[in-house]
């Protein structure tokens, strides 16, 4: 019984630790790598819900540096790799599958990002890949 209890809270408690590393990187990039007024401007349109955001998020991105793009995909995968691996030592068995849906949903997370929020082409593959590929490594990690 403590075993089933273990396997569904490794899920919860992945996700809450990739969250959390998610944020503090991003937290911690976007201070050192600020995204500018103008992309300032348009993400509080954004939080105003105001229709013309997504034109004005667009009309920012080739001010924003890549630098702050790259933070975005090292926190993904962070995220990814703390997650995967917590949940699969918390979890007594199916350790890599349940490393692995944190990396899954972490990547839908990224896609719902992506939908919402114009991001560059460049983007999309390594950003869907390696929250998945870090999750693999990091329940691999925890396994030994």
């Amino acid at each position: 019984m403590l075993n089933i209890l273990r396997l569904f809270l490794s899920i919860p408690l992945g996700l809450i630790v990739m969250s959390a590393f998610v944020w503090v990187v991003e937290l911690i990039g976007h201070k050192y790598f600020p995204v500018g007024a103008e992309m300032e401007a348009a993400t509080a349109l954004m939080m105003k819900q105001d229709p013309s955001a997504r034109e004005a998020m667009t009309a920012a991105l080739p001010s924003v540096p890549l630098e702050a793009f790259v933070v975005l995909l090292v926190a993904w995968t962070a995220g990814g790799l703390t997650g995967g691996w917590i949940a699969a030592r918390v979890t007594p068995i199916l350790k890599v599958p349940a490393a692995l849906s944190i990396g899954f949903l972490n990547a839908l997370f990224v896609a719902l990002n992506f939908w919402m929020i114009p991001h560059p082409s460049w983007m999309i593959i390594p950003g869907l890949a390696l929250p998945i590929i870090a999750s693999f490594i990091g329940g691999r990690a925890a396994k030994g």
